[in-house]
């Protein structure tokens, strides 16, 4: 680099110039460091500390580097951060992934608009069942606030089906539309392949839409009706019915994202 560029004297041509060259050697680093498929281990220190005046050409280069290491920070699996020679393990890396998992689970369980294109593989697919409860207490979270909010100028059953409208917009209907074409296919009365077929159908028959119906109009009840006390009742109930139960796939996304439903268990259990 110092036969491109002469470090005295910088000015604003010389640092973008500067800038654009380091870019350059730095995506090809993570470039061959994501080829290889290694383990990345980035060891960096403090910069900048200590009373010494600062120049524009040190706060530059100090700038630089800084940039340098959260580029390698952001695909390295672990980080050492040297604090006046000793080196500390920053759990940066593990937490920018899970940081995107978290991410992923809102975009896949709600349709909360989050304009963020996030490349994922089969273990931060299955590992997003883990957060799920994450993002139970945020719906949970906005949705009791709208039920306290309301409640001062509603009864309790209309303020319950706001809840349940709300509810709805922030899933998409997510569960709804598997219950429609789980009753479509079972009610149809058919043998297993036609019935499989039929749950693949993206339209809704007839059973799907009434059972739809009926489950949004007991929804709309419980949540206006039933105590807070039996909540916890409930919570073991659904539990139960989810281990007395097999999975229906063995294969694919969906079976990577049910096998750490148990996180999810244990999480519920000890609420």
């Amino acid at each position: 680099m110092e036969d491109i560029v002469n470090f005295e004297d910088l000015d604003t041509a010389k640092e973008e110039l500067i800038e654009a060259l380091v870019d350059k050697e730095v995506q090809a680093l993570i470039e061959f460091l994501r080829k290889i498929n290694g383990t990345a281990i980035l060891v960096t220190n403090e910069i900048g500390l200590g009373l010494v005046q600062e120049y524009r050409s040190s706060r530059f280069f100090r700038d630089l580097v800084g940039r340098v290491n959260q580029k390698i920070g952001s695909i390295a699996d672990t980080v050492y951060f040297c604090i006046s020679g000793i080196p500390m393990k920053v759990k940066g890396a593990d937490f920018l992934k899970w940081i995107k998992r978290f991410i992923m689970s809102l975009q896949f369980l709600t349709k909360i608009p989050i304009p963020i294109r996030i490349k994922f593989n089969e273990t931060d697919f299955g590992k997003c069942a883990m957060l799920s409860p994450l993002v139970g207490v945020i719906l949970g979270t906005i949705l009791a606030l709208i039920y306290y909010l309301f409640s001062f100028l509603f009864p309790p059953l209309i303020v319950g089906f706001i809840c349940l409208i709300i509810y709805v917009f922030l899933t998409g209907g997510l569960h709804l539309d598997g219950l429609g074409d789980t009753f479509d296919g079972v009610f149809s009365y058919r043998e297993k392949d036609k019935i499989i077929e039929i749950m693949k159908d993206s339209r809704l028959g007839t059973n799907g839409l009434l059972a739809i119906l009926f489950i949004l109009i007991l929804d709309g009840i419980f949540i206006g009706f039933l105590p807070p006390s039996i909540g916890g009742a409930i919570g073991i109930f659904l539990i139960a019915c989810c281990r007395s139960c097999k999975l229906s796939c063995d294969r694919g996304y969906k079976q990577l994202y049910i096998s750490k439903l148990w996180y999810v268990e244990r999480f519920c259990f000890l609420c």
